[in-house]
């Protein structure tokens, strides 16, 4: 905000970030399949360790190339803020009455711009937005040949359906009339839609993408030592051990965890019925910023592929949380003030 338009102020914004740890019996354990990883180890190598460094090191490059340009812009936005009042009550002390709504607005703000979705209003490359833009695809295959893919919204375009309606235009314009689809109420009923909306809201917001990156870090690990330990078993069963994969799998323990902790344990396919999976992706500690519907996916198959069938795929993003404070910080500038260009502190220049 420039301090010639009228400021707003923020007193503090107090950024709350928690993780969950989740446990897992063992028959909950084996109804998951785990599909990707982010660095697949499958011998030992010392190269390994090369290949998951780099990767953890380009992570941390691009979280700092997102941080850097404005580095913690809700705070300058909230000195900004605060300068800016404080010259606008030496101006005129009766004024008390209007900085006082203000504050409480950017209170407000604030708190809203963590639970919501964040879409930047000015996108510059540095900005993280909250939901990707990924459409999902349904294949279309028959006699075992992959034909075209049929693109869908992605989660972005999705979840603004669900809580703004499916908007479109009749006629010609200027003459056409807007129609709006509440596609939610209609769905689910008012009654429901209502509840359910602020869930699927806080899915694309800031703060699940910070504490959805938590949970990654923090099981990825575990499960990724689980793994380890499972395929070391199943090398050594039966009547014909393979003692040389066994050994791989051991030496390679050390650098899956660290490749786990660092840069996600990758993909997670549950089982809900035949031919249909929830994806669940756990990020690292280093992990891009995002949402917690981000991490989610789906993938379903209707058909016979080798005579005709349909493949629905809802891709997923891992999500960190590092990198996810960085974009909450943006968001919360941006609703107190921040244009989403440039530094907001650079409006104190004029000062001094």
């Amino acid at each position: 905000m420039r301090l010639a338009t009228r400021p707003w102020i923020i007193t503090g914004v107090c950024l709350l970030t928690s993780a969950g740890v989740i446990t897992a019996s063992p028959a909950a354990a084996a109804s998951l399949d785990v599909r990707t990883s982010a660095v697949q180890l499958t011998s030992f190598d010392p190269n390994d360790w090369n290949d998951v460094l780099q990767l953890a090191l380009a992570n941390a490059t691009d979280i700092y190339d997102h941080w850097s340009p404005v580095p913690s812009p809700a705070l300058q936005q909230v000195i900004v803020n605060q300068v800016g009042y404080l010259e606008e009550l030496l101006k005129d002390p009766s004024k008390i009455s209007d900085i006082l709504p203000q504050i409480q607005n950017n209170l407000t703000a604030a708190y809203n711009a963590a639970l919501e979705p964040f879409t930047p209003a000015n996108p510059e490359p540095y900005i993280y937005p909250s939901l990707d833009t990924t459409p999902s695809e349904i294949g279309i295959s028959a006699l075992g040949t992959h034909l075209f893919d049929i693109d869908l919204p992605g989660k972005a375009d999705l979840l603004n359906i669900l809580t703004n309606g499916l908007s479109f235009d009749i006629g010609i314009c200027p003459l056409c009339v807007d129609v709006n689809i509440p596609v939610l109420q209609l769905l689910l009923g008012d009654s429901l839609a209502s509840q359910v909306e602020p869930y699927l809201n806080f899915s694309g917001s800031p703060l699940s993408g910070i504490l959805w990156g938590d949970i990654g870090t923090l099981v990825g690990p575990a499960l990724q030592l689980n793994t380890d330990i499972t395929g070391i078993v199943d090398a050594l069963s039966g009547s014909n051990p393979d003692y040389t994969t066994a050994l791989d799998d051991l030496l390679n323990m050390p650098a899956n965890i660290t490749n786990a902790f660092l840069n996600g344990y990758g993909d997670y396919d549950i089982p809900l019925s035949s031919g249909s999976a929830l994806d669940v992706d756990l990020g690292g500690l280093l992990s891009p910023a995002g949402s917690l519907i981000n991490a989610l996916g789906y993938s379903d198959t209707f058909g016979d592929c080798s005579i005709a069938c349909a493949t629905f795929d809802v891709p997923t993003t891992a999500v960190g949380p590092i990198a996810s404070m960085v974009e909450l910080s943006q968001a919360i500038a941006e609703a107190i003030g921040w244009s989403g260009v440039g530094n907001p502190i650079d409006a104190l220049a004029s000062l001094f």
